[in-house]
């Protein structure tokens, strides 16, 4: 009786130390023309010109960023890098990482512009500006989900 009960209360232990990760939730997937600025979170994709038939997918594979909380010294200021994957019409795939020249940006407080090829067209890749969601607390750190980043692309005709 005595090997039984201890491997019940065994199994139960085993049971009970299971760690459940919770997963947050993905952003919905937007819609957006040619020219129109979208903001865009981490793991959230856009389609262009449509959902039902894109042209481009963009979507925010990575996110890197700076954080200086209130009343800190930093030595690098608050910004944030992107990683995009684009995926044109065929399912060809480029990342790129923006701004594409960092150390200039965050001296000269802009952001960056670039190009991309895809399905035989150029197009522009605008990233303006990004935003914290919610407001921090003292020095609370914002995690990926709490940053929103605004980018435009355009078709480049020849």
């Amino acid at each position: 009786m005595k090997p039984l009960v201890l491997a019940l209360m065994t199994s139960l232990g085993l049971v009970a130390c299971q760690k459940k990760t919770v997963e947050p939730a993905r952003p919905a997937d937007l819609e957006a023309a040619f020219g129109q600025e979208v903001k865009l979170h981490y793991e959230q994709q856009v389609r262009l010109p449509s959902a039902a038939q894109p042209l481009l997918t963009v979507r925010m594979t990575a996110l890197d960023y700076a954080y200086c909380p209130a009343g800190a010294n930093c030595f690098v200021p608050n910004f944030a890098w992107p990683t995009l994957r684009i995926t044109d019409a065929r399912g060809q795939e480029q990342d790129i990482r923006l701004p594409l020249h960092a150390e200039a940006a965050q001296r000269l407080n802009l952001l960056d512009t670039t190009s991309v090829v895809a399905a035989g067209h150029r197009y522009a890749v605008v990233y303006s500006r990004w935003e914290l969601e919610r407001a921090l607390n003292g020095s609370e750190m914002p995690v990926k989900a709490d940053f929103g980043l605004w980018l435009r692309l355009t078709e480049v005709r020849p």
